[in-house]
């Protein structure tokens, strides 16, 4: 039993609560007398992050450095495709640039600025306690693995990597199994890249080397199929040599003789973009 300081009366019913303990609600009825027992609840009620000590986690007022943590449902709040797009304007002094804009981009991240013209300027990635130098790893991490990351802007919180934290420290800590009931999440994000636009490409003429080896004894260009030129003799159609195959003996050195290679003299539609 336990005694209530603070008691609220509302209608039929009295609501028991104190710090620490489950509020419990009494229909009172007509009895004079309430026996009421509460029961203690556990409650986390001070912000805990992952310090640079191994991954130990201590509570953020006890420490005396700047920290900031991104948990999986902050991460994922955008469905990024990868972990550095999802951290994009949620951490201030956080910089992620991209050298691409493909559909997996490698990135660049920047804790506080930079430090030097020359030297390395990026931020060191650490995954489950292991350090690692490309910052780029991160992007293969499936968000929906991450259980939180932390990141560590003092030199003093990433005094225990040395000199490759002085950039500051991106601790990533992934998701454990945990006993207990099994649940499944599926989520899909889909991302298309496509050719914006291609030049204008004529398809009149063949290739041609330019060389005067290449032309008739009139002086007409001659088609080289194997040139990346334009401007050779026009698209006919006709059947030209293409290139010489060599027949080996079966020694596989000895050349016997050559096989000539045969191909149709006319342009490939859309070939360039179907490259892509």
């Amino acid at each position: 039993m336990v005694s209530i300081p603070l008691v609220h009366h509302l209608a039929q019913c009295w609501f028991f609560s104190f710090i620490g303990y489950t509020a419990v609600e009494r229909a009172v009825g007509s009895s004079s007398t309430i026996n009421v027992v509460l029961e203690t609840s556990a409650q986390n009620i001070g912000e805990v992050v992952v310090t640079g000590a191994l991954g130990v986690k201590t509570q953020a007022k006890q420490l005396g450095y700047a920290t900031a943590t991104v948990d999986n449902k902050l991460l994922n709040e955008g469905k990024s495709t990868n972990a550095a797009s999802g951290l994009e304007g949620k951490v201030s002094g956080l910089q992620i640039n991209t050298a691409d804009n493909g559909v997996n981009p490698q990135t660049r991240i920047v804790l506080r600025g930079n430090r030097s013209i020359t030297g390395n300027n990026e931020a060191l990635l650490v995954v489950d306690g292991v350090p690692i130098e490309d910052d780029s790893y991160l992007n293969t991490i499936n968000p929906e693995d991450i259980q939180d990351i932390s990141i560590l802007k003092g030199a003093v919180a990433a005094a225990i990597y040395g000199s490759k934290a002085s950039n500051g420290v991106m601790i990533v800590t992934t998701k454990k199994g945990t006993k207990g009931k099994t649940t499944v999440t599926v989520s899909n994000t889909t991302e298309i890249q496509e050719v914006s636009y291609m030049p204008n490409l004529q398809t009149q003429f063949g290739p041609y080397g330019g060389e005067p080896n290449y032309t008739t004894a009139d002086g007409i260009p001659e088609a080289v199929p194997f040139e990346n030129q334009n401007y050779g003799p026009p698209f006919n159609g006709q059947i030209i040599p293409l290139a010489l195959s060599a027949i080996l003996a079966p020694d596989g050195v000895t050349v016997l003789g050559y096989d000539t290679l045969f191909n149709k003299y006319s342009a490939v539609k859309n070939n360039r973009r179907d490259f892509f």
